[in-house]
């Protein structure tokens, strides 16, 4: 399956700017060009780049000036800087300045692909952690809300009582006013236990917590 990401060159070589295109383009990335850091912040649109690839030394604003102003307008993207004046100290100052990476010119064509690929990589992992990490404050406000009306159950016994309290938060309830909720929060729970050690996918889970939701 060939990529689908978006990169951005920045170098004031038009030879370096036009390499990396036929290049990356043949990989599958969708690859947008500029000249200059100005220019490169004039046309970026957050959301729509991965990866940038950044020359250290340009005219007007530098390299590393250029990836601060691109993560100021998107802190998704993640920045491999290039260089043809290696240094310990410029290798310090790029990572510590929020570089992916950096790259030495002139490089080999297969090891920046190898580098890009891991950035993208990383990006996706990240992106993947976010995404479980709302999931999972979502199904603990879920579990709050209804330990929430177990409670108000509890101290309101009387069947109708129960039934007006129930409804009023979605649920249906027993004639006798009892809720299995105790239950199944605790099955969900061990389906969440279940889910970060690996024995359930992320759809699995989903699918069965959605269906012990409905016998409340």
């Amino acid at each position: 399956m060939m990529p689908e990401e978006t990169i951005l060159v920045i170098d004031d070589d038009a030879f370096i700017r036009e390499l990396l295109s036929e290049f990356l383009t043949k990989q599958g990335y969708k690859v947008l060009l500029a000249e200059s850091g100005e220019k490169a912040l004039e046309m970026l649109e957050p959301g729509t780049v991965q990866v940038a690839l950044i020359d250290l030394k340009m005219p007007g604003i530098d390299g590393v000036e250029t990836m601060k102003g691109i993560k100021t307008r998107d802190a998704g993207v993640l920045i491999i800087l290039m260089t043809g004046y290696p240094s310990i100290e410029s290798a310090v100052e790029a990572l510590r300045s929020g570089a992916y990476d950096y790259v030495i010119k002139p490089f080999k064509l297969n090891e920046l692909k190898a580098t890009i690929e891991h950035a993208i990589n990383e990006q996706t992992i990240r992106e993947e952690i976010n995404d479980l990490k709302l999931k999972i404050n979502q199904m603990e406000d879920d579990l709050k809300k209804y330990q929430h009306l177990d409670e108000l159950i509890r101290r309101l016994p009387h069947p109708v009582t129960v039934k007006k309290i129930a409804e009023t938060y979605g649920r249906k309830v027993s004639p006798a006013g009892e809720t299995r909720t105790p239950e199944i929060i605790e099955q969900i729970k061990q389906l969440g236990a279940l889910k970060e050690q690996g024995v359930l996918s992320e759809e699995e889970f989903e699918e069965k917590k959605a269906e012990l939701l409905t016998r409340l």
